[in-house]
């Protein structure tokens, strides 16, 4: 059942999350898909995104909560209280809590609770299994995709970053906020799918590639980025291709990102970076950097400069330190735990 309420006027709320959620509303989006949009664009915990889908602010669901359970009222104090748990200034909402917020949400109550700790990677019995056998099947995603899957045996990583750039602006159309959203799970996604299909035995017929040995190979693997630009540390994962060097961060608990494009001749790199700082600490920076590889091959050291938001050039000392030369998903989980 719906929740019906006589708030008519919305306190306190930004006039730009009304409008957003409003928006995807119309579109016919779930109350759970505009809540993962509100968290990806403002950073806003699970409880707090729910509440800013439905274009609330915390007395709006307070009065939403009282139309539904009068005998039992509720204040925004307490709507504050919960979306601020498990911070000390917070209290942790009970089950029964829980279970009537997901009602007048209309979510399931695992989606108040999304951003909680995951600790299932720990678990000796999941880990010990190849990682194809924790991926989950297939579902209708895999409907009708033979001919993509065709298609894309055929064309390179130009041109697929080209469809993928594409699709994106299509769901920026529809959703905004959602396109880079979905192009970086989608990355994590065939990222995983790679590791795990490099772990499977050759089928029968089927060449086993050799390893390439050029001036890259050692040097692809996860390195820790670190400098005077930022307090903040990348676990970094370098890959090779076409002559150059990829390098992408691995996800951080605050949402921060770096992107590295580095060319190798000899012991000198160079190339360009980009960083995010995360959420709701303004817009991305870009810069070049110059380093010189040590004989060792397992540490760069050098110079970074930028232009920073406000435009200004910047630049200082900057290093990366060689950390594992193994790029699967359990190794990408121990670094991310590690940042």
């Amino acid at each position: 059942m719906s929740v019906v309420t006589t708030v008519k006027r919305r306190r306190g709320l930004p006039r730009q999350e009304v409008a957003l959620s409003e928006r995807m509303r119309a579109s016919g989006h779930t109350w759970v898909e505009i809540a993962a949009v509100v968290r990806e664009r403002y950073g806003v915990n699970a409880r707090v995104a729910m509440r800013k889908a439905h274009g609330w602010s915390q007395p709006d669901a307070a009065d939403a909560w009282n139309l539904r359970w009068p005998a039992e009222p509720k204040t925004f104090k307490s709507f504050s209280s919960w979306e601020t748990w498990p911070s000390p200034t917070g209290r942790e909402p009970s089950y029964d809590v829980l279970v009537r917020l997901a009602e007048l949400y209309e979510c399931g109550l695992t989606d108040l609770l999304s951003d909680a700790p995951d600790f299932r990677d720990q678990d000796q019995a999941l880990t010990a299994r190849p990682l194809r056998e924790r991926i989950p099947l297939p579902h209708i995603l895999a409907s009708g995709m033979d001919p993509v899957l065709d298609r894309l045996a055929e064309a390179d990583i130009e041109e697929i970053a080209g469809v993928g750039l594409v699709w994106a602006e299509r769901l920026r159309g529809t959703t905004p906020g959602i396109g880079y959203a979905v192009l970086q799970r989608l990355s994590a996604g065939l990222g995983l799918a790679a590791a795990a299909y490099a772990g499977m035995p050759p089928t029968e017929g089927e060449p086993v590639a050799e390893p390439r040995v050029d001036r890259y190979d050692s040097l692809a693997g996860i390195w820790r980025a670190r400098g005077s630009r930022t307090p903040v540390e990348f676990f970094v994962v370098l890959r090779e291709h076409r002559g150059r060097l990829l390098g992408q961060s691995l996800p951080q608990p605050t949402g921060a990102r770096m992107r590295l494009d580095l060319h190798v001749d000899g012991t000198t790199v160079n190339g360009g970076w980009a960083e995010h700082p995360g959420y709701g600490w303004g817009t991305t920076s870009y810069g070049t950097v110059a380093l010189t590889l040590e004989p060792s091959r397992r540490a760069m050291h050098g110079q970074w400069l930028g232009f920073g938001p406000d435009q200004r050039v910047s630049g200082g000392d900057w290093e990366l330190v060689w950390a594992d030369g193994s790029i699967n998903g359990r190794t990408h989980t121990a670094h991310r735990m590690a940042a």
